[in-house]
């Protein structure tokens, strides 16, 4: 298993696969009721060549993440991280416990990166104090950040 992170390298001769549970959905409201047609249900895939990953720094919406039985699904307004293939994006929910630290680990500054910068455009005038107190709630893969985390942080944004 490798980090996402690899894919911030340049090499044209790698080909990254993952694999996963996956249903369809919309990415907004005009294409609501577009899918009626596609299966409902989670449903296994191999991804055979990923070739990025997005995600918007300039939204900080929780995800309120709900299990039923194996699966995730993701309530609310959360901008979370995609994958990009050449034929879809993937809203990557919570990792398989095998890959849960290696993907935590390459996660876990983009969503302090994101924290960031949505909070200075939110509240541009925020205090460092006030933004630490909100910072340290957030949840990471089900751990809180802790400062020394926001400073390691600073060379990514």
């Amino acid at each position: 298993m490798v980090s996402l992170s690899c894919l911030d390298e340049e090499n044209d001769d790698r080909v990254l696969e993952g694999a996963g549970m996956v249903m369809s959905t919309s990415e907004n409201d005009e294409d609501e009721g577009q899918e009626d047609d596609l299966e409902d249900e989670p449903q296994f895939i191999r991804i055979t060549n990923i070739l990025g990953y997005s995600i918007n720094y300039a939204e900080d919406e929780e995800c309120v993440v709900s299990f039923f039985s194996t699966f995730l699904y993701l309530i609310g307004g959360c901008r979370p991280m995609y994958i990009e293939t050449g034929h879809a994006r993937y809203i990557l929910g919570v990792p398989s416990k095998k890959y849960r630290r290696e993907f935590r680990a390459f996660f876990k500054f983009h969503r302090i990166v994101q924290s960031v910068v949505s909070s200075a455009i939110r509240s541009p005038e925020c205090q460092y104090r006030d933004f630490l107190k909100e910072f340290l709630t957030i949840d990471i893969l089900g751990t809180p950040p802790n400062e020394q985390d926001l400073w390691d942080s600073v060379r990514f944004i």
